[in-house]
């Protein structure tokens, strides 16, 4: 994952967008609260998608340590193989699109 030197960094937006992650834990925390995934008592594609989202959460170290059924959800979807394989396609994905942006220089 590419990261702005620290001389670059804004550290006001970075404040901003720890505190709308934050407020959207929460929110799904509380949805959690009452369902075991994110549309009920089934998996879905949401939950595998919103959870690739979430998981960013423990790589810029957002605390989450307060969002017990967040942190029973993410744990039990994160730790299926088929999230696995998924993940693997993402980075792999996301690998590949940085290096041939990197090679044209458009970020």
């Amino acid at each position: 994952m590419r990261f702005l030197p620290e001389e670059k960094r804004d550290l006001k937006t970075i404040e901003n967008c720890f505190e709308k992650i934050s407020k959207l834990n929460k929110i799904l925390d509380e949805n959690l609260s009452n369902n075991e995934f994110i549309a009920g008592s089934k998996i879905s594609v949401a939950d595998f998608n919103i959870a690739h989202v979430a998981s960013t959460c423990f790589m810029v170290k957002v605390d989450t340590s307060n969002l017990k059924d967040w942190n029973r959800w993410i744990s039990n979807i994160t730790s299926r193989e088929s999230f696995k394989k998924i993940n693997e396609i993402i980075i792999s994905l996301g690998t590949e699109l940085m290096l041939f942006f990197d090679k044209i220089k458009i970020l």
